[in-house]
């Protein structure tokens, strides 16, 4: 959609190539794996998980509203773990926690390697992606690949890649519609199960050997 209204490109021209999942990113039955990995972070309590970059569209500050919301209104006993490197062109992400008042239930694990990363998907009771916008998005079909429900943003191309059916959707632009949303499916053990399900199956088609075999065939075909 962007290459036809900003770049006025034919949509003849345009084919869609989905990114893959790595392989290693799947679910794990022995809650013992990772709890080496819940210690090291001092991760006590079920929490909601977000990993990805620090800057503007990511749209972490309104997560963290979002989160004081669950804890001071919906009275949810919840950590909110944000992975990624802090970036100190924006300073928004602790200066809004340090605001709010919520540090005692915010971890920062930082830049987390892919074994780690697995076992927090793995661990997490709920995956939020309040991002403003995305190219593609590929950290809640890791999630769901991983056997945790996913809760997004419901612009760009996050209900496209997550598919409508395989994920809650809310509002990134309103703190309060993100906390409902996040709430909605964590009192609901029968809606989780569902997405688990539908996650894990849906999330399966995307592999990077099709990605390859795709891009491959328009290659031999220009």
């Amino acid at each position: 959609k962007d290459l036809i209204e900003i770049l006025n490109i034919d949509p003849k021209k345009i084919e869609i190539v989905y990114n893959g999942i790595d392989e290693r990113f799947k679910l794990i039955q022995d809650a013992s794996i990772f709890k080496k990995t819940l210690k090291k972070y001092k991760i006590s309590k079920q929490f909601l998980l977000y990993t990805g970059v620090w800057r503007n569209h990511k749209n972490l500050p309104r997560l963290l509203k979002a989160f004081k919301i669950l804890k001071e209104e919906k009275n949810l006993d919840l950590q909110l773990v944000i992975t990624g490197k802090e970036d100190p062109h924006y300073p928004e992400v602790k200066k809004t926690v340090n605001k709010l008042n919520i540090t005692e239930d915010i971890v920062f694990p930082g830049l987390v390697d892919d074994e780690e990363l697995i076992h927090l998907y793995n661990a997490a009771f709920i995956f939020v992606f309040p991002s403003l916008y995305e190219g593609f998005g590929l950290p809640p079909l890791e999630s769901m690949r991983c056997g945790t429900p996913v809760v997004a943003s419901n612009i760009s191309s996050i209900p496209e890649v997550c598919g409508e059916e395989n994920a809650i959707y809310f509002d990134p632009y309103r703190a309060s519609d993100i906390a409902e949303k996040i709430h909605s499916l964590y009192i609901d053990s029968a809606r989780q199960a569902q997405l688990i399900e539908k996650g894990i199956k849906y999330s399966s088609q995307f592999s990077w050997t099709t990605t390859a075999e795709e891009t491959f065939k328009l290659i031999i075909n220009v």
